[in-house]
């Protein structure tokens, strides 16, 4: 999600060097310390937000990996299949030369920060004060529209991944499978970049 932002501002090309992550890492500890800090002064705490490791959950968060990763792939090499200068584009967003630790630190904060906000916060919010659905597209809208940089096909795989991690959650009430699911999902991504 910060990626976006950060691509946004600095359109010198695609790529994720080390420089790049550690200031993701270095914004989104920033951005977390400021939400949670907005969102303790409303009366917010840690429960709320439902986060609650097991190893049942955490299972179910590798299922949900395997699953969604499965699921987005597909949907992006369609959209691929139909429009070669998507796939062109996705392929240009990994490359880069990060180094291990950011890696592992960047796929460790990421989760943490997007699940809070879009699933534990947005959700959970939007929910009380209107419905379930609205709170679900609600939620999936926000997090496509942040990885519009990975164009067409990156946007089409995280739609799915999207649906999945929000039906998820609201099924679950659990947030601590989704942020295994999507750790693993940005280790496994952060490593394959040449």
């Amino acid at each position: 999600m910060i990626g976006s932002s950060l691509y946004l501002f600095n359109r010198s090309g695609g790529g994720f060097s080390s420089s790049r992550l550690v200031s993701n890492i270095f914004f989104e500890i920033l951005l977390s310390v400021v939400i949670g800090g907005i969102l303790y002064i409303r009366g917010w705490n840690f429960e709320q937000l439902k986060i609650k490791p097991s190893l049942r959950l955490t299972g179910i968060g590798l299922l949900l990996f395997l699953g969604a990763s499965f699921a987005s792939g597909m949907a992006a090499r369609l959209v691929g299949y139909f429009d070669h200068k998507a796939a062109n584009h996705l392929a240009t967003l990994m490359t880069g030369n990060p180094n291990v630790f950011s890696v592992v630190v960047l796929s460790f904060i990421n989760p943490l920060y997007e699940e809070i906000l879009l699933l534990g916060y947005l959700v959970t919010a939007i929910e009380r004060i209107k419905n379930v659905r609205i709170a679900i597209i609600t939620s999936i809208v926000i997090r496509v529209s942040c990885h519009f940089y990975q164009g067409a096909a990156g946007a089409v795989g995280i739609f799915v991944m999207a649906v999945l991690f929000t039906y998820a959650f609201v099924r679950l009430k659990q947030l601590w499978p989704m942020i295994i699911a999507h750790g693993i999902w940005n280790l496994m991504g952060l490593l394959m970049i040449k």
